[in-house]
């Protein structure tokens, strides 16, 4: 119990701007790819779109560290997993069920998948992310190891799941990506258990992160305007398009982990507005993801067809990351605000985290 006048410690906003940002490159990512505007704009303007748009699995790593860095410490919540499925199953199927009303030519397989939004996995992340939160209890177990027992593990998994992933042309996968989540989750878990270094360098880690993500990209986009068919150069953008996509290879991992361990020794205090801000996060994701509007968004409210040559692509592409943000939190606090409270005093709610609570009784 809490102290007479003892108040809730502010949250500190660190980590909170790096979820804002992590969600923007992840909007970008989406927009730059589903979009098309990689195999259409060209020269400079290319250049501003990769360097925008290429951070999207960099970004998925550093929204899992946040989550991870608080998850290893908190104590297990069963409605946090009913939770964060009520707004995956909330977003998926309403948001089908539009486009199937509007009649919008959305792949058919979508309008099954999204009955059950966790295991038809229309949000690859969410899935992972839940299905982490679920095994987190037994996870946390592993934490409690001998200090160099956990290392050896740590650094065993880096070996089968970043480095095999490194390798040219290896081909991910649902499994790798839940298995990704649990190494992330071990290597966090360890990295807060063993000491982190002081902030003292924390400018050389950024450094070192957003340089791999820029050397990645200038590569990639170098290998892009001098490509040839049969060419080395044609292999050079296939390598770079594996290490930016794929959230296990290693330079995608240590960008991201050098750019989360600047935003962990940022002291900026707590900020309320940047918090605000990033608590529509996830909702923001699971808006703009879903596989049956995403096409719609980008090319029938954004026409972004219209502007692929447009002197002014890389303005209107950084105005519609920002306004699907902004867009997407305002629905969101709504739905939090009207819909979410009536989903939590529900009773099924309240039986689903009764029976899952009790599961984990039995067992941890």
């Amino acid at each position: 119990m809490k102290a007479a006048g003892q108040t809730k410690p502010e949250r500190q906003s660190n980590l909170e701007l790096l979820r804002i940002l992590a969600m923007l490159a992840i909007v970008a990512g989406h927009f730059a790819g589903q979009g098309g505007f990689l195999w259409v704009v060209s020269g400079w303007k290319l250049l501003f779109i990769m360097l925008a748009g290429s951070g999207l699995r960099i970004a998925v790593n550093l929204f899992l560290m946040i989550g991870v860095w608080f998850m290893v410490d908190a104590d297990f919540r069963a409605s946090r997993i009913w939770k964060l499925y009520g707004v995956a199953a909330f977003y998926s199927v309403t948001l089908t069920l539009l486009m199937a009303l509007l009649r919008v030519d959305a792949p058919k397989g979508d309008m099954v998948r999204v009955v059950l939004p966790f295991f038809g996995r229309p949000l690859w992340f969410a899935s992972a992310y839940i299905s982490l939160l679920m095994v987190s209890p037994y996870l946390k177990k592993l934490l409690a190891w001998e200090a160099g027992e956990l290392q050896r593990l740590v650094i065993l998994l880096f070996v089968l799941l970043s480095v095999v992933s490194t390798v040219p042309g290896y081909k991910e996968s649902y499994v790798a990506d839940f298995c990704w989540c649990m190494y992330i989750y071990l290597f966090i878990g360890c990295y807060k258990k063993t000491g982190r270094p002081s902030g003292k360098k924390r400018m050389v880690s950024l450094a070192v992160g957003t340089g791999i993500y820029l050397m990645l990209v200038l590569t990639r986009w170098l290998c892009t305007m001098y490509y040839t068919e049969a060419g080395f150069l044609s292999a050079g953008v296939t390598l770079m398009e594996q290490y930016i996509s794929d959230i296990r290879s290693v330079p995608n991992f240590v960008s991201a982990f050098m750019i989360f361990v600047f935003f962990v020794h940022l002291d900026i205090g707590s900020k309320p507005k940047i918090n605000y801000a990033a608590g529509t996060a996830f909702g923001v994701y699971a808006i703009h993801s879903v596989p049956a509007f995403h096409d719609f968004l980008w090319h029938c409210i954004y026409r972004c067809d219209a502007w692929k040559k447009s002197e002014w692509v890389c303005l209107y592409f950084s105005g519609v990351v920002l306004s699907v943000y902004v867009a997407a939190s305002v629905i969101d606090r709504l739905r939090m605000r009207w819909l979410e409270p009536l989903w939590l005093k529900c009773r099924l709610f309240s039986f689903l985290c009764q029976k899952t609570d009790g599961f984990y009784k039995k067992e941890i």
